[in-house]
Formats: C-alpha cells, sequence, structure tokens
C-alpha cells in the first residue's frame, strides 16, 4: 500500500511486505507465494499455498478458562486448509520435507529484517529528536 500511496518506507518499516501493486490493481494474477501472519500473542507462523506452519511456542494451550486455543504446542504443526481448514490434523510428521523447508523459509524471513515498534519509528522521523 506504501508504494500505491507515493511513500517510501524504511526496510525497518517492511519486515516481509512485498511490492504487490499490480494484483491490487488487477493488472495481475501474481500474488504472494508465502506469507507470514501474526497468531494470538505475537506468535509467527507462514502460509504458503495452502499450507500453514506454526512453530513451536511454549505456554498454555488454552486461554484462561474460555477455551480457546492459544496456538501454543511443544510440537511445530502443519495443517492444509484445502483439506482441514479448522486445523484440526496436525500433518507435520508425516511431512518432514515440507516442514523442513517452511521453517527454513521462515527462519529467512525472520532474519531479513525485523519489524521494529511503531513508536520507534515516530522517533526516527521526528524532526526535533536532537534539539534541546
Amino acid at each position: 500500500f506504501a508504494h500505491l500511496a507515493g511513500r517510501d518506507l524504511d526496510p525497518a518499516e517492511m519486515a516481509d511486505s512485498q511490492q504487490m501493486a499490480s494484483a491490487l490493481l488487477g493488472r495481475s494474477r501474481q500474488g504472494r507465494d508465502s506469507l507470514v501472519t501474526e497468531g494470538f500473542g505475537a506468535k509467527t507462523l507462514l502460509r504458503e499455498g495452502s499450507w500453514v506452519l506454526i512453530p513451536s511456542y511454549p505456554g498454555p494451550k488454552l486461554f484462561g478458562d474460555k477455551s480457546v486455543e492459544s496456538g501454543n504446542s511443544d510440537k511445530v504443526q502443519l495443517y492444509d486448509l484445502s483439506t482441514d481448514i479448522g486445523q484440526r490434523m496436525n500433518l507435520a510428521s508425516g511431512q518432514p520435507e515440507r516442514v523442513a523447508a517452511m521453517s527454513g523459509l521462515l527462519a529467512a524471513i525472520r532474519a531479513q529484517r525485523a519489524p521494529i515498534a511503531q513508536d520507534e519509528i515516530a522517533e526516527r522521523n521526528n524532526p526535533n529528536k536532537n534539539q534541546h
């Protein structure tokens, strides 16, 4: 969206962003191959095609007494949303190559550039920050 608005972003603001103006405007049918999204509690996961990889995260499996799943698990989770939209059948143990490839991609994306906090961005863009 920054491209469409004519705004250049600092690399620290982009995380895993990709310029997708052509797809958004209907000029191309080519979208992203993968997408890192944030789940509950700032836990990231990777979506690639119909596949979702959720790395292992420590913590309770349910949020308090609400019986809402937290996404926490001591095991990597892998789901094929084309056949399991409710993410009930963890396929990770039967798909070790896919788990390794997607885990590697997620690690590479995370290593490229970590996003910075919005208050840090605002401070960088403040023209009065070094004036006393």
